[in-house]
């Protein structure tokens, strides 16, 4: 039935109008419209007050709007939610000290690039900062490695923070990588001479891997860069919010980072890491977005990262969304555990990685967690101790 329209009707007294709500009251068709809605009201309190998930599923099948999404996650939330899987994952900061020994050497190679004298001073404290998390991260892998890792980083950086003012030699990037063009872009064609030196330290099919995320990342960047201020996730689009993740991640090569050719040659132990390699991804790439959250969406205006995005396509709260990803992140790590737990080395590098990938992502000022209080206590001194290693400020890089 179409709706219909009325002409404003004229205006009343506060007496007349008194009036015609008392004969409206008095009315017996409305007082059993109003007895109905009182049954109903009390049977759909009854069914919340014995069984409490019947609340959140009402509130789940409620559309929100992106206004409703932006504003449901605060402060507060973020730091329980961060605090219980900090927890439950069974997060512990290194004893040890952990490798700095390659860093000026990291550093000195963004030092040479053919960049302007601002460029560079902004590389060399990404760099900085990449490599501090690399040694965290990796602990149980020598210099040259850590070397090594550390530059292939730092470019992802300089790439993803600077790729709206390349768009041109993004778009242009793979078909020149394909046909063996030369890059026109002093930055992706130095990381394109680099990449190679990778293949000292894992084995081909890694290598590829390498190569196909670099592919995919630079995609991913352009794709982002396109569609940030244009696009809304549907409801119901479920499958969006992950697909479209690993399409902007960059995860694959730091999951297959732990598996050198030295420690693990790949023709012998692939079969044993390939069906971990799923989970890995899962928690490199939902570690980062839970840890992200709070400067992306909570300080900044991000409504385009994952955690928005599945709150959009489930139509829950922003803040049920970040719970539900913690969620599925722990049980990722419970699931790696599981399936190693018949190789209790390679399971040790696995445990230190997820602890030293966190620890990075907890202390680096680009996240800015030591401000949310998640670091409370004799915690928070230790990682001021990390922190003071780094003697350069990350946010000379364009203010992240």
């Amino acid at each position: 039935m179409g709706l219909k329209t009325y002409s404003q009707p004229a205006a009343r007294s506060p007496v007349q109008a008194s009036g015609t709500l008392t004969s409206c009251l008095a009315s017996p068709i409305l007082a059993r419209v109003l007895k109905m809605m009182h049954i109903k009201l009390l049977a759909i309190y009854g069914t919340l007050s014995h069984n409490p998930r019947s609340f959140t599923a009402l509130l789940a099948s409620v559309p929100l709007t992106s206004k409703m999404i932006s504003s449901s996650c605060t402060l507060e939330d973020f730091r329980t939610i961060v605090k219980d899987f900090l927890h439950d994952i069974g997060f512990q900061l290194p004893t040890k000290g952990f490798d700095t020994s390659f860093v000026k050497e990291v550093i000195h190679h963004f030092s040479t690039l053919p960049v302007t004298d601002l460029a560079a001073r902004r590389f060399e404290a990404i760099a900085e900062w990449v490599s501090i998390g690399v040694g965290v991260s990796y602990p149980f892998l020598p210099s040259s490695t850590h070397r090594e890792i550390s530059i292939f980083t730092t470019y992802l950086f300089i790439i993803d923070d600077y790729g709206d003012e390349e768009e041109d030699d993004l778009q242009h990037f793979t078909s020149a990588l394909v046909t063996g063009q030369a890059q026109p872009n002093a930055i992706l064609r130095t990381f394109l001479e680099f990449l190679p030196s990778l293949k000292a330290h894992y084995g081909p099919y890694a290598y590829d891997m390498f190569v196909k995320s670099t592919i995919e990342f630079i995609n991913g960047c352009l794709l982002e860069q396109r569609l940030n201020h244009k696009f809304q996730t549907p409801a119901y689009a479920t499958s969006f919010p992950r697909f479209f993740r690993l399409k902007t991640g960059y995860a694959d090569p730091y999951a297959h980072f732990l598996f050198p050719e030295y420690m693990w040659q790949e023709k012998e132990c692939l079969q044993v890491y390939l069906p971990c390699l799923p989970d890995l991804i899962n928690y490199i790439n939902h570690s980062n977005d839970l840890i992200s959250f709070y400067k992306e969406s909570i300080l900044g205006n991000e409504r385009f990262n994952y955690i928005c995005n599945y709150a959009k396509a489930e139509r829950i709260p922003v803040t049920e969304a970040l719970r539900r990803t913690a969620e599925d992140t722990l049980e990722s790590v419970r699931r790696i555990r599981k399936v190693l737990d018949g190789h209790p080395e390679m399971l040790q590098s696995v445990e230190c990685f997820v602890q030293g990938f966190l620890t990075y992502h907890l202390l680096c000022p680009r996240y800015r967690i030591i401000e949310t209080g998640v670091l409370q206590g004799d915690r928070e001194d230790l990682f001021q101790e990390y922190r003071n290693l780094g003697s350069k400020s990350y946010d000379i890089s364009r203010g992240h």
